[in-house]
């Protein structure tokens, strides 16, 4: 194994100086995957393609790394409280009277709580199933059958980390060296998520009904209280009674892995193949993070069927990629810097950017203590409110455009401005902070 750790080194030293040319920086992975269930995605046959291919011709998200794995179809066990299944009855008339069908419409057809830890039930039997966790680690170290690994995507993807003069630091001791491969491993790996999304697609109209009398059925039996309810339901009601609505919903998983998973599988790596009798012997973990519901309503569709219901579908999924990234700090991705006259960063409304946000600008260090490298906070800075760039997506002729940002950088670049900064420098990165 000393082997492969100083080989590693050697490479990352050999690319260093092409890599720091170069405006990269880190990324998380991520594995999208979409659940399915034995339901239609749509209420509406003729629609059933165009659902299809939103999801198919959904663009990756740029902040992470594509960390795909092969699996068997994510289907969702058949049930009574699906979305779809509630659609279907209420469409064939026979809405919900009783109290405990109530509630469990309801909460299906919003998207609740009950709705989701069903979900989460049935993706966890599949992550067991599929072995997903394994698979992940597998595609990290490029594990064969027979046993035969490498460290190239691991070196491609962590190249990407450093500049030269951070590698040369690091590796100029023994144990500074081996700390650059671990740390890779145990950085980059730590930072793999999944994400399973399910996507509806149904006519707006008879669900609306359903639920304005739903929600009046379950309100409070007070008449102050009973009066309240039947308005919000009416307004709730005209809002979301015409077109169509896309229902989204994510759930998050994080690849659970930490220096004493690592040392485990490097006694695995002989250093020249995986023994796959103890690798498979190895238990590997996910962590769920959480969850997020989108629900748009389509008004119209336009010009095009097909592209309409792309954009909605795919601004439902940014939507709630956002909202993750705001809850869970360890999913937040950073956005580099690409100019510094104006202050900007390629990141946007995509990342649910509005205005008055927060960043802290981060700069790579290497702790003097444990040889390992960090990000530094070393300043903190705003989103201006007049220079957010729109970077969602719009669907036409089944490709994605994006429009030019209100202000780009001298080279013509897009981006997002944010308040001056004298230490902030191309090639550093901002995140998030609350």
């Amino acid at each position: 194994m000393k082997k492969v750790l100083f080989l590693f080194v050697a490479s990352v030293l050999m690319l260093g100086n092409l890599m720091a040319q170069n405006a990269n920086y880190q990324r998380s992975s991520l594995c999208l995957l979409r659940l399915t269930s034995e339901d239609p995605i749509t209420d509406d046959p003729a629609l059933e393609e165009f659902v299809e291919n939103a999801w198919k011709n959904y663009p990756f998200p740029d902040k992470y790394n594509n960390h795909i794995v092969e699996v068997n179809e994510t289907k969702v066990a058949a049930s009574d409280n699906t979305l779809m299944a509630w659609i279907k009855r209420i469409n064939s008339g026979n809405v919900p009277t009783e109290l405990a069908e109530l509630k469990q419409a309801k909460d299906a057809l919003t998207g609740g709580k009950a709705y989701r830890t069903e979900l989460k039930t049935q993706t966890d039997e599949f992550i067991k199933r599929e072995d997903i966790a394994r698979k992940l680690v597998m595609k990290w170290f490029n594990i064969q059958k027979d046993g035969s690994a490498n460290t190239e995507l691991l070196l491609e993807r962590s190249a990407f980390n450093m500049s030269s003069s951070d590698v040369a630091t690091a590796a100029s001791t023994a144990r500074g060296a081996k700390g650059i491969a671990d740390q890779f491993a145990e950085e980059m790996l730590n930072t793999t998520f999944v994400a399973f999304s399910m996507m509806n697609f149904y006519n707006s109209e008879p669900i609306a009904a359903a639920l304005k009398e739903i929600t009046i059925q379950l309100a409070p039996d007070n008449e102050m209280a009973k009066k309240a309810a039947i308005a919000g339901a009416e307004k709730l009601y005209e809002a979301t009674k015409n077109g169509y609505t896309a229902m989204s919903t994510t759930l998050l998983y994080q690849l659970v892995w930490n220096d004493s998973i690592q040392a485990e599988f490097y006694k695995t790596w002989n250093g020249e193949k995986i023994d796959m009798d103890k690798f498979n012997a190895l238990t590997f973990e996910m962590k769920f993070l959480g969850d997020d519901n989108c629900t748009s309503v389509l008004m119209k569709f336009g010009a095009s069927q097909e592209n309409a219901i792309s954009t909605v579908s795919v601004r439902n999924l940014n939507k709630q990629f956002a909202n993750l990234q705001k809850q869970y700090e360890v999913f937040r991705p950073v956005a580099p810097i690409i100019c510094t006259n104006p202050l900007m960063a390629d990141m946007g409304t995509k990342e649910g950017l509005k205005g008055g946000e927060k960043f802290e600008i981060l700069t790579r260090i290497q702790d003097p203590k444990t040889g390992k490298l960090a990000y530094k906070s070393i300043g903190k800075v705003k989103v201006d409110k007049n220079g957010v760039w729109d970077n969602n997506y719009n669907m036409v002729d089944n490709k994605a455009e994006v429009a030019p940002s209100p202000t780009q950088s001298p080279e013509g670049k897009n981006g997002t401005v944010l308040s001056s900064n004298k230490k902030a420098m191309v090639g550093m990165v901002v995140r998030q902070i609350k």
